[in-house]
């Protein structure tokens, strides 16, 4: 692994370890890990942050619809965040009761403003929302703690709730909290969308090992992979798919 590849490597386990969470008005609390503080603004907090057109009681996690039907079909966050990027939509968009903020890319995360959004709200029941683009959103959780609902949301997709084994006795359990359980080490779904253009394979991460695994499935099997990352010369990770050695293939 060269220099700048490692350096890539340290930068996403920084990001999946100290970056995402829930936006209050002095600090962002992480659920992946550790807490990053901002400063307090110098003019009123709601006067700055705060959406105010948008009614009460839409409070949670949305992802866009582009997102979500490219998540049923792909099986890929990766390609489906792709998707989203390219027709101008927010990778997540975060509704508290303090403001409303977006994290493009699952590395930063930036806060979005009333004349960012339609006056039309598409659901009484307020689960949809769309932005003065166009662009629909669903909410897929009533938690703030986005990380959480969108990794909990793409294993139901890709993974389910059923437990697995192969035929040399290696398991994978999907947990209650959004991970999966493979041969009983814990691995989480990487959010972090600065990849190579050409990249379709997710990433799963153990944090106690600050190891990566890569992972794909179809309406055969889940498959999980051995993966090295390749210097990418820029911020993104990429991985080496041409030396990706399968190590678990758990059939459906």
């Amino acid at each position: 692994m060269t220099d700048h590849v490692a350096r890539r490597l340290g930068l996403a386990l920084l990001v999946v370890t100290a970056s995402f969470g829930y936006a209050s008005r002095m600090e962002v609390n992480s659920t992946q890990a550790g807490v990053i503080r901002w400063n307090k603004p110098t003019t009123p907090y709601r006067n700055v942050f705060m959406a105010t057109g948008i009614p009460p009681g839409f409070e949670g996690t949305f992802l866009p619809l582009t997102y979500i039907e490219n998540l049923k079909t792909t099986r890929s966050h990766i390609q489906s965040l792709r998707k989203t990027r390219s027709l101008g939509t927010y990778g997540v968009i975060v509704i508290t009761e303090e403001g409303t903020f977006s994290d493009d890319q699952y590395d930063d995360k930036g806060h979005i403003r009333e004349a960012e959004f339609a006056k039309s709200w598409t659901s009484s029941d307020k689960s949809r929302l769309i932005d003065s683009k166009g662009n629909r959103y669903v909410r897929i959780s009533k938690s703030t703690f986005y990380a959480d609902a969108v990794e909990k949301y793409y294993m139901d997709v890709v993974i389910g709730t059923q437990s697995y084994a192969d035929s040399n006795g290696n398991t994978l359990v999907p947990t209650s909290k959004g991970s999966i359980k493979l041969n009983e080490k814990e691995y989480r779904i990487l959010l972090y969308g600065i990849r190579g253009a050409n990249d379709t394979m997710d990433i799963i991460f153990n944090n106690e090992e600050k190891s990566m695994l890569g992972i794909e499935s179809d309406n055969e099997a889940i498959r999980i992979y051995k993966i090295t990352l390749k210097d990418s010369g820029g911020p993104q990770l990429d991985i080496d798919e041409r030396t990706a050695k399968l190590l678990y293939s758990f059939q459906k």
